[in-house]
């Protein structure tokens, strides 16, 4: 690779991971989640064929507990998404700040307060790629993935590129509750993570391709 990015690792004085460099990919839909919920388990699906059905290891119950992904932890996030008007599912490799990979989604009934009170309202989806998967299969590889994983999400807006990834930054990224908020998480992602002379930083993070 021609463009080298910014190689982040900040540690703790245990040593552990606090922040990382990551490929984010992530897509925001005008759409309520019952209009969605096919979309996105075909999109996870691409994304675990393309990484590997063992590459997530952990789900947030939604309860405040992380649980071990197995079988009993797959019929969980499948239920979250088919019965819940509201679903929140956050899937993580690892539990500490080492994140590598990672999918988020938030649905929304758009058509029920509070999300039917705001005109920009979304429902989004995000996928997480260590840069190691970048630089192994090169930006055109991960550029095709991504528009594998926007096939079947009729999507109003997007973006691909690397960001700081911890699971403190996805929370604060996914607190944007509208389209409209996108401009606040792009401050926070320019003050986080800041601009390299003599390269364009177009919307979030260094694109990809």
């Amino acid at each position: 690779m021609s463009e080298r990015y910014p190689k982040i690792r900040i540690h703790a004085r245990n040593g552990a991971v606090l922040l990382r460099e990551g490929v984010n990919i992530r897509f925001y839909m005008r759409h309520s989640h019952r209009d969605l919920v096919h979309g996105v388990m075909r999109s996870l699906e691409s994304c675990l064929r393309a990484v590997g059905s063992t590459a997530l290891g952990w789900y947030d119950d939604g309860e405040g507990t992380w649980r071990k992904l197995d079988a009993v932890g797959w019929e969980h996030i499948r239920l979250e998404l088919l019965e819940k008007r509201w679903p929140q599912v956050a899937l993580r490799d690892a539990l500490d700040g080492d994140l590598r990979y990672g999918f988020d989604y938030r649905g929304k009934a758009l058509d029920e307060p509070p999300a039917a009170d705001e005109p920009g309202a979304v429902s989004a989806v995000s996928f997480w790629l260590p840069t190691e998967f970048l630089e192994a299969h090169g930006p055109k590889h991960v550029r095709e993935l991504a528009l594998e994983l926007a096939a079947p999400l009729p999507f109003c807006s997007g973006h691909a590129g690397v960001l700081p990834s911890s699971v403190n930054s996805i929370c604060q990224a996914f607190s944007a509750k509208s389209a409209s908020d996108a401009s606040a998480t792009r401050a926070w992602t320019s003050r986080t993570w800041g601009n390299t002379p003599g390269r364009s930083v177009r919307g979030y993070g260094y694109h990809i391709g």
